[in-house]
């Protein structure tokens, strides 16, 4: 009996990769090895699977991750720089989700979710950013601040004569990004240095852009300023330093300025009335006053201020002059009260009218000048109004009744002072008369 013999087939397997589900290997150590695997030998060793010498792990034995290097990490949205206190997100552009990612920051907070990066700035730092595997990744960061304020009043140098003084400023602004007012600090001295504050607050959430501060000394220069404080970006620099005077406090209660007992009712005191700037001077006009035998020439009453009292200090008039002269129709003193100028403006020749100028020495008064105005025109009531600056070295006269370009459209005449001569620098008339 015979046997029929067949081929016996090739029994040698086929290797598959990876991709395909397969070891892409020939022997079990190479498969171990291509699926990053651990050989049950190597379990709870001493050394571990790194092979471990004293504490330091072989290069060798450490498995090469599929994102490649730490260096090769690509983070995208770094072009525009960020505000400061603020979070932005970054991308990594070439994310592998077998690649491990290591993270810290350089300053503020920063997480990931797989591929997206979140970083916050949060505090004021040199340098802003984050550490991924190793790879410093600096962040353009803008330092908004708070900018320095404004005060608004008092103004600089100027003298507040009420008891109670208040202190304004500009409006809460920032450089940059978006803040809100937390509140204000505000210090007033009597030095310019601010070693000697004798008022302050302090992060003032009531004070923000007002400040309210009583009984100061009379007659003394303070020095005043505020810095704001933001809710995230802090203080501001101190505004610029406001100096002023407080001036002596005005009376709490109504004071008379009486008329001297020997002038008749019809007098007309305070038909025109005028205080200097310390509010320690009243000039008083009466255009109607009769004095050294004259009807109507006019007189001028100087009061003086001594702590609560008035007293009256001068009576200012003039002799050689015509009836009906009326010194005193109008008033003006400069503001230490050291010149008064008195206009009689229906007086001098055929009522074109005329002003005087009486200057202080001390408690004496004397008439430093007499100012007119020359030409055919009558009646221009030159003087029916008058002002003189702060330094009393320049007058504004009106003349209501002055021909301008037509009759009686008024004019103003501006005088200014040299030592004591005084001399006319223009006249001034409006061009839309009519």
């Amino acid at each position: 009996m015979s046997r029929k013999l067949y081929p016996v087939p090739n029994l040698v397997p086929t290797v598959l990769p990876i991709t395909q589900g397969g070891t892409d290997a020939d022997t079990a150590p190479q498969a171990l090895f291509n699926l990053h695997g651990i050989a049950l030998i190597d379990i709870n060793q001493p050394d571990g699977v790194l092979g471990l010498t004293a504490g330091i792990a072989d290069p060798a034995n450490l498995p090469t991750l599929s994102g490649g290097s730490s260096n090769s990490v690509n983070i995208s949205g770094l072009e525009t720089p960020m505000d400061i206190y603020t979070s932005r997100d970054f991308i990594i552009t070439n994310f592998d989700i077998d690649t491990v990612y290591t993270l810290t920051a350089i300053s503020g907070t920063v997480t990931r979710v797989d591929n997206t990066i979140t970083y916050t700035a949060s505090t004021p730092a040199a340098n802003y950013g984050f550490i991924i595997n190793g790879r410093s990744i600096n962040v353009s960061v803008i330092l908004s601040t708070v900018l320095k304020p404004i005060i608004v009043s008092p103004v600089i140098s100027g003298i507040i004569k009420t008891t109670t003084l208040y202190f304004t400023s500009s409006s809460f602004l920032t450089s940059s990004g978006s803040d809100t007012h937390h509140g204000s600090d505000w210090q007033l001295s009597t030095t310019s240095d601010f070693t000697s504050i004798v008022n302050s607050v302090i992060d003032s959430a009531a004070d923000k852009q007002q400040y309210t501060t009583i009984e100061l000394v009379d007659n003394t220069t303070y020095y005043v300023r505020v810095r704001y404080k933001g809710t995230l970006y802090g203080y501001s620099q101190w505004s610029d330093t406001v100096t002023f005077t407080k001036g002596l406090s005005l009376p709490h209660t109504e004071v008379a300025l009486k008329y001297p007992n020997e002038y008749t009712v019809t007098n007309y005191m305070g038909y025109s009335v005028a205080i200097d700037a310390t509010g320690t001077r009243i000039v008083a006009g009466a255009y109607g006053a009769s004095l050294g035998g004259l009807i109507n020439n006019g007189a001028v009453f100087v009061f003086v201020k001594s702590e609560n009292t008035w007293i009256q200090e001068a009576t200012l008039s003039v002799t050689g002059v015509p009836t009906n002269y009326d010194l005193g129709w109008a008033v003006s003193i400069d503001a230490n009260g050291d010149r008064i100028i008195a206009s009689a403006d229906e007086s001098y020749i055929n009522g074109t009218g005329s002003v005087r100028i009486f200057k202080r020495t001390g408690t004496s008064w004397a008439e430093e000048a007499l100012l007119t105005v020359t030409g055919t025109y009558n009646f221009r009531q030159f003087g029916c109004s008058v002002d003189i600056n702060s330094t009393g070295d320049r007058a504004v006269i009106g003349a209501c009744s002055d021909r301008g370009l037509s009759d009686y459209t008024g004019t103003a005449y501006i005088f200014s002072r040299s030592g004591t001569i005084w001399t006319q620098e223009a006249k001034i008339y409006a061009s839309d008369r009519f």
